[in-house]
């Protein structure tokens, strides 16, 4: 199973990478895309960033269905950051650029089988953020809800889900790190397999 952790808080979202695999240790973190998280907050031109997205591609297309493997970064946040760069400077990039990064990643969300959305929330984000600092991150985060209420209502958006065969299911977990975890284990059994139909989630509450 391929999965990822995607929302406004890098850190919080590599935090939440490295308790999943404690939690379900036959999943190993992509090193590839631990390469692509750490370069991702220095780069600033449209050339380096769009070699960065295909590098995202190429790795998660590396694996297979049956590999148990988790992103701590994706083609969503790679997506985001040029549409944050661009509305900073209208010659960041042209759209014919824009809407071949718009068609990479819709391409690219089929490789993905659970996306896990960590939305910024300031009940359970106690980060003290300057004012310019919170409006960047409000935006990313307004985004990421944009594309979580497009999936969870089937609709087309920027991301047509209600036609698209395959795509990754794209779930909201929020709380602190254990509650975090916990609400993950709602959506996966103890092997880490998403619950089917044979899984029965009260016997696995009762064994724990």
């Amino acid at each position: 199973m391929r999965t990822s952790i995607t929302g406004p808080f890098y850190q919080e979202n590599l935090k939440l990478t490295n308790e999943y695999v404690k939690n379900w240790n036959k999943f190993k973190i992509s090193e590839k895309s631990l390469e692509i998280y750490n370069k991702i907050s220095t780069i600033s031109d449209k050339d380096n960033l769009y070699k960065l997205l295909n590098e995202c591609i190429d790795d998660v297309m590396s694996y297979k269905k049956t590999d148990y493997v988790i992103f701590p970064i994706n083609v969503i946040d790679i997506l985001l950051k040029f549409f944050i760069l661009k509305s900073k400077d209208d010659n960041f990039a042209d759209d014919l650029l824009i809407q071949k990064v718009i068609q990479l990643t819709k391409q690219a969300l089929h490789f993905y089988d659970i996306i896990y959305f960590v939305p910024y929330l300031e009940k359970y984000n106690n980060i003290v953020l300057d004012d310019e600092i919170y409006v960047y991150i409000k935006e990313l985060n307004n985004f990421y809800l944009e594309v979580q209420e497009s999936y969870t209502n089937m609709k087309k958006w920027l991301f047509d889900f209600g036609s698209v065969d395959g795509v990754a299911a794209l779930i909201e977990i929020f709380g602190n790190i254990d509650e975090q975890i916990q609400m993950l284990k709602l959506y996966q059994n103890n092997d880490g397999e998403p619950y089917g139909s044979s899984d029965s989630l009260l016997q696995d509450v009762i064994n724990n």
